[in-house]
């Protein structure tokens, strides 16, 4: 602190007159005095400056140590899950792929049942067909029959013929194409019958996505 040039008394800052002796202080004390406190404030302000830079700097590397980590926390995870869903698109893919197989192989199954009810439908229309002759054939053995049996009747009546060989010997005839008409029938059965069995063949694929 400045003194009195005159007394020696410490003068106030500032003061421009010593209190003790009234003595004017010289300017040059005045500004001397002045400066030392701004040299002083600067100072001041300057170390707080400097504390004040050193936490800025320490919050920012430790935010900076906490943002990477974090970064890193975060690219960890993306990986993490990338390879996951890379997995989980792989696994649908082989599955998908199966899946298409066997399509395909149902789709092929399919066209061969189209063939098999083709092909059953023709043999059935065949057997109909064939039935519907068997039975034309066997009414014109059955009128036939009719007719022999009226005309040995007659012979009969007229001769006395007995009339149960005659009889027998008719029955006989007619048993011929009703027998053929049976066997024919059994023989279209049949053929259905194992043609219906290869068309009702299951077909044991499902298919299902999950």
């Amino acid at each position: 602190m400045a003194k009195c040039l005159k007394c020696g008394a410490e003068l106030n800052e500032g003061a421009r007159f010593c209190r003790e002796c009234g003595a004017k202080v010289p300017a040059e004390a005045v500004t001397a005095e002045a400066a030392e406190t701004v040299k002083s404030d600067i100072e001041t302000t300057a170390l707080s400056l400097r504390e004040l830079t050193d936490k800025m700097i320490a919050t920012y590397v430790s935010g900076m140590k906490d943002y990477e980590a974090s970064v890193e926390k975060i690219k960890t995870e993306v990986a993490e899950k990338t390879a996951e869903l890379e997995a989980k698109l792989s696994e649908k893919e082989t599955l998908l792929e199966a899946k298409t197989k066997e399509l395909a192989e149902i789709t092929e199954k399919f066209s061969k049942l189209q063939v098999i009810n083709q092909q059953l439908q023709t043999e059935k229309f065949d057997a109909q067909t064939a039935a519907n002759d068997l039975r034309t054939k066997l009414a014109a053995v059955e009128k036939a029959k009719e007719s022999l049996m009226a005309a040995l009747t007659a012979q009969q009546a007229a001769n006395a013929v007995p009339l149960q060989p005659a009889a027998e010997t008719v029955a006989e005839a007619a048993q011929a194409p009703a027998a053929a008409v049976a066997d024919a029938a059994a023989a279209a059965s049949e053929a259905v019958t194992e043609t219906a069995e290869k068309a009702a063949e299951p077909v044991s694929t499902v298919i299902s996505f999950d």
